[in-house]
């Protein structure tokens, strides 16, 4: 009789988690169904307090013949501008030239333990004289120990300093140095 009241008390049992089961999926799908009502109720509702799109196409289609002339007119002037600026540059490379530098060879500001090596290259009018670049060369040197090489990570970072020494050389130059072009950059 004991063998017989086992397989009957589980039989109840799994009775009993199949019941849960299908109550807890009906559960679901009720409360699936109840968010979704909510959801399209809130949509509709939004809607309603929504302009029509007819009047805003109107305008839309008016204003846009006029902004499609006065892109073409920037478009146009902004031609110009480029063909302008690159005779510019054209025209001061013709009359410019690089001359290298000593290597610079320091640690950085933070960490301390990392060291850089950099050659570098100055454009720059052909009347830029040995102690005027030999000048550059010390600034360059000065900055370099003052950098932080999280400063100079990434992309970002490398186009960050070459402005930074470009604009350091031009204004120890007085602007007879253009550009500062770096020719092997190493971190160690």
């Amino acid at each position: 009789m004991s063998n017989d009241a086992k397989p009957e008390a589980e039989a109840e049992a799994e009775a009993e988690e199949a019941a849960p089961k299908k109550s807890s999926l009906i559960v679901q799908i009720v409360v699936f169904l109840l968010i979704t009502g909510v959801a399209a109720g809130a949509g509709f509702g939004v809607s309603m307090f929504m302009e029509s799109p007819a009047p805003q196409m109107a305008a839309a289609k008016d204003t846009a013949s006029d902004e499609a002339a006065k892109e073409d007119e920037a478009a146009a002037e902004e031609a110009k501008m480029e063909e302008k600026s690159e005779e510019d540059v054209e025209a001061a490379l013709k009359n410019a030239y690089a001359k290298p530098l000593a290597p610079i060879l320091t640690n950085l500001a933070a960490p301390d333990n990392v060291w850089v090596r950099m050659e570098l290259a100055i454009v720059g009018k052909p009347d830029l004289q040995d102690e005027m670049l030999e000048q550059i060369h010390q600034d360059l040197f000065a900055y370099m120990r003052t950098v932080k090489l999280h400063h100079v990570e990434g992309p970002s970072g490398y186009q960050n300093l070459k402005a930074e020494l470009s604009e350091r050389a031009s204004m120890r130059s007085g602007g007879a140095a253009q550009l500062v072009l770096v020719r092997t950059l190493v971190f160690e």
